[in-house]
């Protein structure tokens, strides 16, 4: 027998919402949904938005799901992140925030960009995002044969990688969200989990690392040859890269990937490097590169900067080289791992140029491949395979 349950957080502050499902011999399905997902606005302007590429989303800083105190699954710098996955988001999440993802056609409106979330349209204090609960322990489909499991949700409090420029408030307060969940009731509880636990318990967490590069001055080279020693002994499948730009877009406001100016990206994998000569040094190689994550609805000009700004409607000129996001396929257990990086600083023409002096951070997100198991006394470990 299958039950449904809708509950308000155990705890809510500005800060973060924890929920708790207190369930014990049960079996927690793995749709997990966030309901009601909102917030005010001080201004309560109506011409407040979400940033163009994240929307509600936006909101949310970190996700972790727990099993007791045992940590299953988490999300660190999740607002970054999502920018990227809304870009690869399958029809049932666009339907679960209210819009249709357009594929390979993205829907684009001279007065905003329109990436399935109801920006531009109606004023972010009047959007309530319903969504699965994006873990990729609960997008594989692993029910949860575990007892006591927790949600914890930290929200994002900087108004800057929440609203886009227009009307954006000096602060905002985060609406206590609401948890919808499925228990499956059986009297053969112990028989099923048993069943459950001969076979792998098996995802792709997504991990991060931060890299810090320093302002540049013009037709400086600056090159980076560093080493991301958060995946050693992991097993990487794909990784993204995202170029955080400390000149913040008035669309996107931090929560996109900026290109940079002759920009060249590698990865050097226990030595060897992923791709031959510079890597990746051209717009449609780096465009090219997120098939490894299926297919991208990255409008043209959106993944690079040397788009003519005239072929643009004027309100995208801003959008130029804003969703310039790169993948690589690893597929490896990490011993070393270094990113190879390069741009030159340059000032003029386009306007996005500011971005190519400012001081700005990589974030490199990887699928890393771990297993869940149970000890002789019963205990869960998360182990890294």
């Amino acid at each position: 027998m299958q039950k449904v349950h809708i509950i308000d957080p155990h705890s809510h502050t500005q800060l973060r919402s924890e929920f708790r499902l207190n369930n014990f011999n049960t079996i927690i399905l793995s749709n997990l949904r966030l309901a009601d997902v909102s917030s005010v606005p001080l201004n309560n302007n109506p011409d407040t938005r979400y940033t163009a590429n994240g929307g509600v989303m936006n909101l949310i800083k970190k996700l972790t799901l727990y099993s007791g105190n045992q940590q299953l699954d988490t999300i660190s710098n999740f607002h970054k992140w999502y920018g990227f996955k809304n870009l690869i988001s399958t029809q049932s999440e666009a339907d679960g925030l209210k819009k249709p993802n357009t594929a390979s056609a993205l829907s684009i409106n001279t007065e905003y960009i329109d990436l399935h979330q109801n920006v531009g349209e109606i004023p972010a204090y009047g959007f309530n995002g319903k969504f699965d609960v994006p873990l990729p322990v609960l997008e594989d489909n692993n029910d949860l044969f575990f007892d006591d499991i927790r949600l914890v949700v930290e929200w994002n409090t900087a108004p800057a990688t929440v609203y886009s420029a227009d009307g954006r408030p000096a602060s905002f307060t985060v609406n206590p969200p609401s948890l919808i969940y499925t228990e499956f009731l059986s009297k053969d509880y112990s028989e099923l989990k048993k069943i459950a636990q001969s076979k792998p318990f098996v995802w792709n967490a997504i991990e991060g690392e931060r890299l810090d590069v320093p302002a540049t001055t013009n037709g400086t080279v600056q090159p980076i040859d560093t080493r991301l020693r958060g995946f050693d002994n992991k097993t990487v499948t794909r990784m993204v890269v995202v170029n955080d730009s400390s000149t913040a877009n008035d669309y996107c406001s931090r929560t996109h990937s900026v290109a940079m100016n002759a920009e060249k990206l590698n990865f050097r994998v226990n030595g060897r490097l992923i791709m031959p000569y510079n890597g990746i040094d051209n717009e449609n190689q780096k465009l090219r590169s997120l098939n490894a994550w299926g297919e991208a609805t990255v409008y043209q000009g959106g993944q690079y900067t040397q788009e003519t700004e005239g072929r643009l409607e004027e309100s995208l000129r801003a959008m130029s080289g804003q969703f310039s996001y790169a993948s690589f396929d690893i597929r490896q257990k990490i011993n070393d791992l270094n990113i190879q990086f390069q741009r030159t600083g340059k000032t003029g023409e386009p306007a996005t140029d500011e971005s190519f002096l400012s001081q700005m951070d990589i974030y490199c997100f990887g699928e890393v491949l771990k297993q869940v198991k149970e000890d002789n006394k019963g205990n869960l470990m998360v182990m890294n395979l």
